[in-house]
């Protein structure tokens, strides 16, 4: 929702831009290898679960160039992800999150 709101609020003030929300999955990007327990659980137990470098970035890609894409909206796996909770539709939450961080944001 707050990629919505703030979708619609560029929107209304003429911006020209797109925004939408994706999550790449878990990637093995090697960032946990010098973590002892946690690198040894990512080689050894999680890796074969794990998504390669290329196919992380494939959503951002996929949402940046493929045409029909819904602004404001939620994808995962290069598709429309249909498993946002409903707080993340929940528009007065999203509104006073914007609000909170516009106040924590002005200095």
């Amino acid at each position: 929702v707050s990629t919505q709101s703030t979708w619609e609020r560029l929107i209304d003030n003429n911006v020209n831009v797109r925004a939408y929300s994706l999550h790449p999955g878990v990637i093995s990007t090697g960032l946990m290898r010098h973590n002892n327990v946690a690198g040894f659980a990512l080689k050894h137990i999680i890796s074969p679960f794990l998504k390669s470098i290329p196919q992380g970035t494939a959503t951002s890609i996929y949402v940046a160039f493929a045409p029909g894409i819904k602004d404001g909206e939620y994808y995962a796996d290069c598709d429309l992800s249909n498993n946002a909770t409903p707080v993340s539709r929940d528009v007065q939450r999203a509104t006073e999150f914007i609000n909170l961080i516009s106040e924590y944001t002005k200095n």
